[in-house]
């Protein structure tokens, strides 16, 4: 069989590739058995053509009727955000790179569907008209997702503290709390960067560890963000609930413990670091065995460690590592409230309405 097409068509037989039609015009497929055949034939600036073919027992000249494809339309994509990943009709996928704001993108006339994702903010969606022989700017403004994953913690006794643990965790006690929501994920690196970046308080810092800038290191968007003090993560729940419009804030110990013992299997990320709670250290506390909705000491006692002595605020979670989260639920710790640490950072509270 000869196939006759413009130069340089490429020639599928059964699914596999035959040859390129030369400069003649034309391309031999030898020893073709007789019989039907799936053909392809692909020419550049002609739409793709796909037919069964019958192949005779004498030989044959065959001429596919090839249609033109439409003159091309461009998009000039404008894009607000770096590594942001955007679809074509589903079946064209680009990212952009960090110094990209501006991709050129060569499509079919008609209506195209774009759609752009990136972590951290919300799907971005649009239909655009695209016409030949034109270009179709875009502008892809993406807005920033404060949303987090929470967990309902319904209203009602648990018991706190744990009889076998250390002194601080001693006597264990039933107490009594509203419902409340915890985040099932600690604050993430993410989402702190757009605290900081509309706030300006300075970025995480420490040994051996830090932003660059309002950056944090790359490929940890999704982990806890550390090197945070209490303030600092206080000063987050304070504008986050701003932002959002409920009220966030610091679990207490109490609560803490109670969403790691009872629905601590939902959560994402337990154990990876300590926590900051928004209770005063005392390590008597219990003793006063309060019961309901316990908001921990008015005041901290005063503890040395590290060269420094000073009132000190709760810390949970460490240390899951080595047990179960509900096993270890009651380990309490501290640290000073204006301080920071590689193994600390917090999870938040939404406040349910009554």
């Amino acid at each position: 069989m000869t196939i006759v097409a413009p130069p340089g068509t490429a020639v599928e037989v059964d699914g596999k590739p035959r040859g390129v039609v030369g400069a003649r015009g034309e391309l031999t497929v030898p020893r073709l058995a007789p019989g039907d055949h799936q053909l392809g034939i692909f020419a550049k600036g002609y739409e793709p053509w796909r037919e069964i073919f019958v192949m005779s027992v004498a030989s044959t000249k065959f001429e596919p009727p090839l249609k033109k494809k439409p003159p091309a339309g461009r998009l000039a994509l404008i894009v607000d955000e770096p590594g942001t990943e955007i679809l074509i009709d589903e079946t064209q996928r680009f990212t952009t790179m960090p110094w990209q704001v501006r991709l050129i993108i060569e499509v079919a006339p008609g209506v195209r569907q774009l759609r752009a994702i990136k972590p951290g903010f919300k799907e971005w969606s649009e239909t655009v008209v695209v016409k030949a022989k034109e270009t179709a700017t875009v502008n892809i403004e993406l807005k920033r997702s404060l949303d987090m994953e929470m967990l309902r913690i319904p209203e009602g006794p648990f018991l706190c503290g744990d009889d076998r643990g250390a002194k601080d965790q001693r006597p264990s006690h039933q107490v009594a709390t509203s419902e409340f929501e915890i985040s099932r994920d600690e604050v993430t690196n993410r989402l702190y960067k757009f605290f900081i970046d509309d706030t300006g308080r300075p970025a995480p810092q420490g040994l051996d560890y830090g932003w660059d800038g309002n950056n944090y290191p790359e490929g940890q968007d999704d982990f806890p963000v550390v090197f945070v003090s209490w303030e600092d993560a206080v000063a987050f729940c304070e504008w986050f609930s701003v932002e959002t419009g409920h009220r966030y804030r610091l679990p207490t110990e109490a609560e803490w413990e109670k969403a790691a013992k009872q629905g601590s299997a939902q959560y994402k990320t337990a154990g990876r670091v300590w926590e900051w709670c928004s209770d005063w250290y005392d390590h008597d506390y219990y003793k006063l065995r309060e019961r309901i909705n316990p908001q921990g000491p008015a005041r901290g006692k005063r503890y040395r460690m590290l060269g420094r002595e000073g009132e000190a605020k709760v810390i949970r979670g460490g240390g899951f590592g080595f047990g179960s989260v509900a096993r270890r639920a009651a380990e309490r710790s501290y640290f000073f409230p204006k301080m920071t640490r590689s193994d600390i950072g917090f999870r938040i509270v939404r406040e349910v309405k009554q």
